[in-house]
């Protein structure tokens, strides 16, 4: 069997009426989605979540062909992660 590699995407936002606010509790993850101490979070502040994070470096050396994508805002942030997956080479799966 082989295992697969979890990275949970933090968006935050540096304005401070955003949900997305560090400060903000909306900002954590949900209960339901809980990374396990063993996984991957990084920290991005744009819609895509190759944009000022090394998810793409991450991918290439875990020799990763396949991104399964999920998440909140389908129109915003996965959307765009999925698509720069697409142009960066990887096969993107959308949830």
């Amino acid at each position: 069997m082989s295992s697969r590699q979890v990275i949970y995407i933090l968006y935050l936002s540096e304005s401070k009426d955003s949900l997305f606010y560090l400060e903000n509790e909306t900002s954590l993850f949900k209960a339901f989605s809980q990374p396990k101490s063993a996984e991957w979070i990084l920290t991005k502040y744009v819609n895509s979540a190759f944009i000022g994070t090394n998810l793409e470096k991450i991918l290439r050396e875990e020799a990763c062909p396949q991104v399964i994508i999920t998440g909140l805002t389908t129109n915003h942030c996965v959307e765009t992660t999925t698509r720069m997956s697409g142009n960066l080479g990887f096969i993107p799966i959308l949830i």
